[in-house]
């Protein structure tokens, strides 16, 4: 039977090793630290799953032995764990994230800017078209990176149509279409517009 978490083999070329040492003598491959325990302990919950597949796969007899004894007596050697300081810094998971939403930042920061240079240059028609196009594609392109379970682009570019959608208001008001709003009643018809979509 192949088993994978074998303390007398090295995982990586398979040759002899003596049990706690720092280097493999065939391949040199480093056995010690952090990595190491990892890599064994997932090689132990592998022989795990390989024994469950094979108990699995094999037909029982009628005779069988009762349901609590173990369909292969395959007991992964225990791993010797280590206290390990915790890592400090990001998780590798937060460093995409933290680079989509500044750069879901700078797309709100270059809407803002080509608004305020071409803003007097537009007109009315021109600047509803562009706030419009701007939060359609931000909102299209949340959609579609939604669909392919891109989480982290999902948010942002949500963030960045509801950036827009704030701007849409906001510009509507600015060219008279809700009439004489008050600031409460602009910042209540934000957040309306923004709880409704």
């Amino acid at each position: 039977m192949t088993r994978y978490a074998d303390p007398h083999r090295c995982p990586d070329c398979r040759g002899p090793i003596v049990h706690g040492a720092a280097t493999c003598p065939s391949c040199g491959l480093l056995l010690t630290g952090k990595t190491a325990l990892d890599l064994f302990s997932v090689l132990t919950r592998a022989d795990t799953l390989l024994a469950t597949l094979r108990a699995a796969s094999t037909p029982q007899p009628a005779a069988a032995a009762p349901a609590t004894a173990a369909p292969l007596d395959l007991a992964p050697m225990p791993v010797q764990h280590r206290e390990v300081a915790p890592a400090r810094g990001l998780s590798a998971p937060s460093v995409p994230r933290i680079l989509l939403g500044l750069g879901a930042l700078c797309l709100l920061v270059a809407a803002l800017v080509f608004l305020a240079v071409t803003w007097s240059v537009l007109g009315v028609g021109g600047r509803t078209a562009t706030l419009v196009g701007f939060t359609a594609v931000a909102a299209g392109l949340s959609a579609w990176t939604g669909s392919r379970g891109l989480r982290a682009a999902t948010e942002s570019l949500a963030l960045v149509a509801y950036g827009l959608l704030v701007l849409d208001v906001v510009g509507a008001d600015h060219a008279g279409w809700f009439g004489d709003l008050s600031t409460p009643g602009l910042l209540a018809l934000v957040g309306a517009v923004l709880a409704g979509t």
